[in-house]
């Protein structure tokens, strides 16, 4: 039978370990609530606007429980995904009163915000 080496981390290592899982917690925590209110805040910028009701209604929620984080940018409104997905929206509705707006406005902002969160999820862990 071969020996087995069992190596147990002392008090302190295992206290030091505990901080730091607890501070990457906090930090993938500020991550994602950062990136949810930049995601929503641009699909603001982004979104088409008449009455104002799509843009007023775009909001977000955050799931921060471990290990799920994350952040659930949505709106309520029927016709976000004819804007979204332009299938009937005129975006040069001749009240449009944004002239940022665009189609895609929600999956475009994802798409603008995603870069800086994946770097700043690989630093968290470093």
């Amino acid at each position: 039978m071969l020996p087995i080496e069992i190596k147990v981390l002392n008090k302190d290592k295992m206290n030091s370990l505990k901080l730091k899982q607890e501070q990457v917690i906090k930090n993938i925590q500020n991550i994602v609530k950062i990136s949810g209110f930049n995601v929503m805040s641009k699909a603001r910028d982004k979104c088409p606007v008449v009455t104002a009701n799509l843009r007023d209604s775009i909001t977000v929620e955050f799931l921060m429980s471990a290990p799920n984080f994350g952040a659930k940018i949505y709106t309520n409104v029927v016709y976000a995904s004819n804007q979204e997905y332009n299938t009937t929206y005129n975006h040069n509705h001749p009240q449009q009163k944004n002239s940022k707006a665009t189609w895609g406005f929600l999956r475009k902002s994802l798409q603008e915000v995603q870069p800086e969160f994946k770097e700043a999820i690989r630093e968290a862990f470093a």
